[in-house]
């Protein structure tokens, strides 16, 4: 409490942060100390001439907080309720206001007559940029959610006159930039401040609203208004001249206020599909902070199970978000909730209760929303474009359990009718355009799946019965030979396939991890893997042939020869330009980044000094060393085999020939040197002699076993099988 008030040693800014997150997860703790709470905030309260201290506001939600559960704990002494009324007059921030109406309705044995001196003063001559207006507004739309039964019909319009008429309605800024000017700013103004509050007091009119017959007829406007924002991009009147960095923040809050509004059953009732898809498009918003807000308060509230199931359709929007801290993050978040599911599932299988499959069910919403998206077209590259929310939608919901059953769903879209519009067709014999629309996206849903099934060697059951669409975006098609001819017909252009097919590779591909990390070989520019290079060895089988031995005694053999001697240039043939090239770029995919240990350093430094019999020999026995090539069954059935030379398999007759057959000599036939036609033993032995004499061998030599020509294959790749923004205090 003393560091919140003084700020001694820095530390004011963490005992704020401390007090919110007491008073938010164990306001009881606060017991102790909520006099001294108390009184501190009696001594800072603001007046006409004096402003309150900045931390005011984190002691005054804690405060709150604790009186909302625990309201006899508060004092009830005339000098604080006085300095809660003048921060809820003068207070600054505008959330003080706010924090100090919740206490003086939570605490005070006087609540009501507070509440209505406060609606006075509020309302006496009240003047845009008066002495502490954003307090005023803040005041007015907590008591219209607090109180609403203790303000009269006249306050009520006086209150929504203010909100509206002199604060919403109006630009006294405005913008000269185009009317499709659209961004943000880290920094709020008086002007987009004083909107935000009148828009919460609209909001907060019709949560408290107990009356239920007549909600829809006072609730409609403010649906109205809402969605105006959020299609207009945060403009409301006709000359679109509100700056560009208010409408972003508008356009935010009020889609977060629909969220909150649905909260309530009797809201969320209110809202129909076609503002629900109104309301969707939100989460692909231009500016990222806004997508970041809305997506925060999405997951806080169906992670709270405070909005309905159709909510869950808006996260897979996020197909093509372009910051990966968003996508990461909304993908991490749906898998989560996906295994929640599934968990919940496992449980009731056993029992009576009605298994849950929300997620699965989540994919006849999705085509329902595709269909209505403004983006949506019926030519085959922006079909395929959308198969990008299908695909993604399977990534993270998809497995070999209910792959049937997402399948089933999105064929028994395509035996409904669009019901979304308002007013729907009223001859059912023909199918209208929201209808077409449907049916393209179920062809399309349906062959992504098949594909995805294929990728993953899934096999799709056929289930009995039929699952029930939701009768409020679906009706049933009522003549039997319109669903059967709508059954029979293919409504995909047929370039269509080819491309879903080759979007789900690649996206495939990116979602693992470490893509786009592999290191490609010289010479390597279309992404292939490197062919086979000739005269590297082929790897021995296990267990045929001799035990290989480690590459120690040539360090001793260095160290005895002091002066060696020149070999004789008849003996070793210079390689040829393109067999260097092609080694160089063999030895770049043979390259390993695994931590070394000393003893591969010591001989690395052998290799510097021994000369080209050791490097050849070094280049074989790491050849032989490198595991064969693997590739998962994902991988391969995404890849397009028999591109690369490098997935040819070598014939059996080239592996391995008989130890006994026969050597040839240097006299009888012409010995052609290859680096990689000897063992590493071989060499080594050979080596002093060759030195000795000067000239070439005429010793007899037998390799372990005959190289294949080709060599060994490259390696695999590299890439193996697999914020949002901070969210400001809560103000509405």
């Amino acid at each position: 409490m003393e560091y919140s008030r003084t700020d001694d040693k820095s530390l004011a800014a963490t005992a704020h942060e401390l007090l919110r997150q007491i008073s938010s997860q164990s306001p009881e703790v606060l017991k102790a100390h909520v006099q001294e709470l108390c009184k501190i905030l009696q001594d800072e309260a603001p007046t006409a001439k004096k402003a309150n201290d900045a931390g005011a506001v984190d002691n005054l939600k804690a405060c709150a907080s604790f009186a909302s559960r625990y309201p006899k704990e508060i004092p009830q002494d005339p000098k604080f309720r006085q300095a809660m009324a003048n921060f809820a007059l003068y207070g600054s921030p505008a959330e003080a206001a706010k924090y100090a109406v919740s206490v003086i309705w939570a605490a005070s044995d006087k609540k009501e007559m507070l509440v209505r001196d406060l609606i006075h003063q509020c309302l006496e001559d009240f003047e845009y940029g008066g002495e502490g207006f954003l307090s005023r507004l803040a005041t007015l739309s907590q008591l219209m959610l607090l109180a609403p039964n203790e303000i009269d019909q006249d306050d009520t319009d006086a209150i929504l006159d203010i909100a509206i008429k002199r604060i919403l309605t109006q630009v006294r800024d405005p913008s000269e930039q185009a009317a499709d000017a659209y961004e943000w700013s880290s920094t709020v103004d008086t002007e987009a401040l004083a909107k935000c509050w009148a828009l919460k007091i609209l909001v907060n009119r019709i949560r408290s609203y107990d009356d239920a017959e007549n909600l829809s007829s006072v609730a409609a406007p403010v649906y109205n208004v809402l969605s105006r924002l959020i299609e207009q991009h945060g403009d409301l009147e006709k000359a679109r001249n509100t700056p560009p960095s208010h409408k972003s923040r508008l356009r935010l809050l009020a889609a977060r206020l629909y969220l909150k509004l649905c909260t309530q059953k009797t809201h969320e009732g209110l809202l129909t599909p076609s503002k629900f898809n109104t309301l969707a498009v939100v989460a692909q918003d231009s500016v990222k902070e806004v997508r970041a807000g809305f997506l925060q308060r999405l997951k806080k509230y169906l992670h709270h199970q405070k909005l309905p199931q159709r909510y869950y359709t808006i996260p897979f929007l996020f197909a093509f978000e372009p910051s990966e801290q968003i996508r990461s993050d909304v993908t991490t978040w749906i898998k989560s909730r996906a295994v929640a599911f599934s968990n919940i599932k496992a449980q009731q299988m056993g029992s009576s209760t009605k298994v849950s499959t929300v997620m699965e069910s989540i994919i006849a919403r999705l085509i329902s929303l595709l269909s209505h998206h403004p983006d949506y077209a019926n030519e085959a590259e922006d079909l395929v474009d959308l198969s990008r929310y299908i695909i993604f939608y399977l990534q993270n919901v998809a497995t070999e359990d209910n792959l049937s059953l997402i399948y089933h769903i999105a064929q028994r879209v395509k035996a409904c009718r669009d019901a979304t519009s308002s007013t729907p067709a009223q001859d059912t014999s023909s199918s209208t355009e929201a209808d077409e629309r449907l049916y393209h996206l179920s062809d399309l849903a349906q062959i992504t799946i098949r594909k995805y099934e294929d990728v993953h060697n899934w096999t799709i059951q056929t289930l009995p019965g039929k699952a029930r669409l939701p009768s409020s975006i679906f009706s049933e098609i009522k003549s039997h030979s319109e669903a059967q001819r709508i059954a029979e017909h293919n409504y995909l252009p047929e370039e269509v396939e080819a491309g879903v097919e080759n979007l789900m590779r690649a996206m495939l591909r990116a979602s693992r991890p470490g893509h786009g990390k592999k290191r490609k070989s010289e010479g390597d520019t279309d992404g292939r893997e490197a062919k086979r290079v000739k005269g590297l060895p082929i790897r021995k089988a296990a267990g045929s042939g001799p035990p290989k031995e480690k590459i120690t005694a040539p360090r001793k053999t260095t160290a005895k020869t002091k002066t060696p001697k020149k070999r004789n240039v008849a003996e070793v043939k210079e390689p040829s330009s393109g067999e260097r090239r092609r080694s160089s770029r063999a030895k770049q995919v043979e390259h390993s980044y695994a931590e070394r240990d000393s003893e591969e350093d010591d001989e690395e430094m052998y290799l510097v000094d021994a000369g080209p019999i050791a490097e050849d020999a070094e280049s074989a026995e790491e050849a032989d060393d490198t595991p064969a090539d693997h590739h998962d069954e994902d991988e391969a059935s995404v890849h397009d085999h028999g591109k690369s030379e490098s997935h040819q398999d070598v014939p059996a007759d080239e592996e391995e020939e008989p130890a006994s057959k026969s050597t040839t000599t240097a006299k009888s036939t012409p010995r052609i040197h290859k680096k990689a036609t000897r063992s590493p033993q071989t060499r080594r032995k050979a080596q002093p002699k060759t030195k000795a004499k000067g000239k070439p061998s005429s010793r007899t030599t037998r390799s372990q076993a005959p190289r294949n020509e080709k060599g060994k294959a490259a390696t695999a790749d590299d890439d193996d099988n697999d914020d949002e923004l901070s969210d400001p205090p809560d103000s509405e």
